[in-house]
């Protein structure tokens, strides 16, 4: 492994323990319009005694690449429609954690990173089982198709 590589593992670390703490006490994200972005969370493991729990908690990211913490977002069964602030850089950090008869699994988080542009719409899809967690990203501009579009977990270059 390169310095370079740890270095940036290094960082995505330092970064999410930073952005963890800042959750601790997490407030509910602000109704921002235009909603630009829907948030929905699926599980492949059925039974009525089983609960997927889907949260997103979102930070702005300043041109120093340090963040700031707006919120968070909870999915329940319906899909989330929120907003996010145009022409700027978002971190998204995605927690999903599986229950079943009280007892929570370890969950897994994924992270993201998305700057909104005037007229686009997002989805943010994620899906979850006891192995496997995906994570995708859509955009749709003023024509409305959906296309996959890249997300960096954090990657920031300070200006």
């Amino acid at each position: 492994m390169t310095s370079a590589s740890t270095l940036r593992i290094g960082s995505i670390f330092l970064v999410t323990g930073l952005f963890c703490s800042a959750c601790a006490t997490s407030n509910s994200y602000p109704d921002i319009s235009p909603q630009n972005l829907g948030f929905e969370a699926h599980t492949s493991v059925e039974g009525i005694f089983t609960r997927l729990d889907a949260e997103m908690h979102i930070s702005a990211v300043r041109p120093d690449c340090g963040l700031d913490y707006l919120g968070s977002v909870k999915v329940k069964a319906e899909p989330a429609q929120l907003g996010l602030k145009e022409g700027q850089l978002h971190y998204l950090v995605i927690t999903l954690q599986l229950e079943t008869f009280g007892q929570s699994d370890q969950g897994a988080t994924r992270a993201a990173m998305i700057t909104p542009q005037k007229g686009h719409r997002y989805k943010l899809w994620a899906q979850y089982s006891r192995t496997e967690y995906q994570l995708k990203l859509f955009e749709a501009g003023p024509e409305g198709d959906l296309i996959p579009i890249a997300h960096e977990p954090y990657a920031c270059e300070p200006r």
